[in-house]
């Protein structure tokens, strides 16, 4: 269980190009937010049942996880701004 720690769910296939862009964003994003959220790099044509169970229709797809809620699900390809904004409004954490 992750407790009261925010987790961020990135669900994306080796085909998809948004996906091959967003990658190395989310690994910034992660290494520079790790005290504040976890990421877990899901493949979706690996693992259909949990992209099911999060409703992953399309990649890339982000969920936000706290206390087994998901509370955001981002599905295509964002600006790193609204990835952050949502660790910060969601993360309770404070920021560095």
């Amino acid at each position: 269980t992750s407790g009261k720690k925010l987790l961020m769910f990135y669900f994306y296939a080796d085909w998809c190009r948004p996906c091959k862009k967003f990658g190395p964003v989310l690994e910034k994003i992660a290494k520079e937010n790790n005290d504040r959220v976890t990421v877990y790099k899901i493949n979706s044509d690996k693992n259909s049942d949990l992209a099911n169970i999060f409703q992953a229709r399309g990649v890339p797809h982000v969920a936000y996880v706290k206390n087994k809620k998901i509370l955001l699900s981002l599905t295509g390809l964002y600006p790193k701004d609204m990835y952050l904004k949502a660790i910060e409004r969601f993360s309770s954490a404070p920021k560095k």
